[in-house]
């Protein structure tokens, strides 16, 4: 497999940092029964519950981002061999990436023939961008934990559907997974944010047994295309 991959979140306060001490304000009150005053002491705690209310709300809105991006996938010349049964494979994918670490795409592909046994979305930190250069998987989307398959120490977090008869095979809200080798000391917030950043250095990819028999024991796959970003949710 290729290697290496390459970018900080501020931790919540805690309650014990944003919830003001009660304070107490003595008020003075006039006695009906005599001409003097008296004194009585009231906690005022209205002002601390709001500004502990507020604090949290401000705290939660933005914690999290999530983005949307779409790839369309082709054969690219770096995936070309003689007779492969996979060449005329295409389709495309739409994802949403967020910081917290949830991570779905859905791809829909056709006119494909080998058994799909990998998808990941790949850096591509070696000879170019997300169309002309090759590098690592970052997440893994579906795929097969076979022995002698693609494996990168990652679990996918479910196999790939196959082709069906109308030449079609479709994965819906497949759920991604930080790839650890490949992102030693880079969250996942890193990860999405840097794609989202520079989505031509990204790439999505789909393996088939074919092209991973061929090309072993470095996979290029049989179809991909470059992330491109759509919007942010609000």
């Amino acid at each position: 497999m290729p290697q290496a991959a390459d970018s900080s979140s501020t931790p919540l306060p805690t309650q014990a940092e944003t919830t003001p001490a009660a304070a107490t304000t003595t008020m003075p009150m006039e006695s009906p029964a005599s001409s003097g005053s008296t004194t009585t002491t009231l906690p005022s705690t209205s002002m601390a519950a709001e500004a502990t209310t507020s604090s949290s709300s401000s705290n939660l809105r933005g914690s999290t981002k999530c983005y949307n991006l779409f790839s369309q996938l082709s054969e690219n010349p770096l995936q070309k061999y003689p007779n492969n049964p996979d060449s005329q494979a295409l389709g495309f994918v739409t994802c949403k990436l967020c910081t917290s670490g949830n991570m779905t795409c859905t791809s829909l592909l056709h006119s494909g023939k080998s058994e799909l046994i990998a998808s990941h979305i790949h850096l591509a930190n070696k000879g170019g961008n997300g169309s002309t250069g090759d590098g690592p998987p970052v997440i893994n989307f579906c795929g097969s934990q076979k022995t002698g398959l693609i494996l990168d120490g990652t679990d996918y977090s479910a196999p790939c559907s196959q082709w069906k008869a109308n030449g079609a095979a479709h994965d819906a809200n497949m759920q991604g997974a930080l790839v650890s080798s490949f992102n030693q000391g880079i969250s996942a917030k890193e990860r999405v944010e840097d794609i989202v950043k520079r989505p031509d250095m990204y790439h999505f990819n789909f393996h088939s047994l074919a092209s991973w028999t061929h090309w072993f024991p470095t996979p290029q796959g049989i179809c991909r295309g470059k992330m491109q970003f759509q919007n942010a949710d609000p």
